[in-house]
Order: C-alpha cells, then structure tokens, then sequence
C-alpha cells in the first residue's frame, strides 16, 4: 500500500504515525494539546499579555466593509474603511484614532489632511 503524500495528511495523523498512538488514545492526546492551549490563554489573559495579530486584508462580502490589520514599529493598526483605530504594540492599549483619505490629496479637507499627517508621524 503506497504511503498517502505529506500535505494531504493531517497533524493528528502524522503524530498517530510517529508515535504509534492509535484511536482513543490520539483523542486523549488531542484534548490535552487543547487544555493546555487554553491553560496557556488563561494565564497569559491574568497576566494581561497582549495578544497577537497577523496582518490582514478582508473585504466584507456583507456589509461591504474593507477591514485591515497591519503594523509598524510602534503601533498595531485597524483600519475599516477609512477609519483607522491604533493599539501601542508592546501593550495592545488603545492609543487613538485616524481617518484616511482615499480620493486626491488636492481635494482633502484641511482637517482630515492635518490628521492624516498626525497619524503618519505616530506610525513610523
């Protein structure tokens, strides 16, 4: 019987397989990786640790809504549609808000373009 390939394998199965573990006893292996997941959480939550985010790209197919997640030296920053919320990186603390501008800078209100400055500067 030919060995199925690598990548249409699941975890669970490659550990079966490496450590001879078979059935319910993989079950029993599967629910303490997932208790001690979330003993870990538990923790890290009492110590107020801040959690981690990958960025991201997400267009809303409901709501129309253009979500983004990105970060810079300093700040973690969420951005829906032209609305961005920033988190100090260390902390994860809120730490303000911005608005940016998706139409010609020419044609930016003064307001928004003072703002949009002030958030430039904040993220470097």
């Amino acid at each position: 019987m030919q060995e199925p390939s690598l990548h249409k394998k699941s975890l669970g199965n490659l550990l079966a397989a490496k450590s001879g573990i078979q059935g319910g006893e993989m079950l029993l292996v599967a629910l303490l990786q997932e208790r001690w997941g979330l003993a870990v959480g538990q923790v890290r939550h009492w110590l107020q640790l801040p959690g981690l985010v990958c960025p991201l790209d997400y267009n809303d197919p409901v709501t129309r809504q253009h979500i983004s997640i990105r970060c810079s030296p300093c700040y973690t920053i969420i951005q829906i549609d032209s609305k961005e919320f920033f988190f100090l990186r260390e902390s994860g603390r809120f730490d303000g808000t911005g608005v940016m501008w998706k139409g010609e800078d020419s044609m930016m209100p003064a307001a928004i373009a003072r703002c949009r400055e002030d958030c430039i500067q904040r993220s470097r």
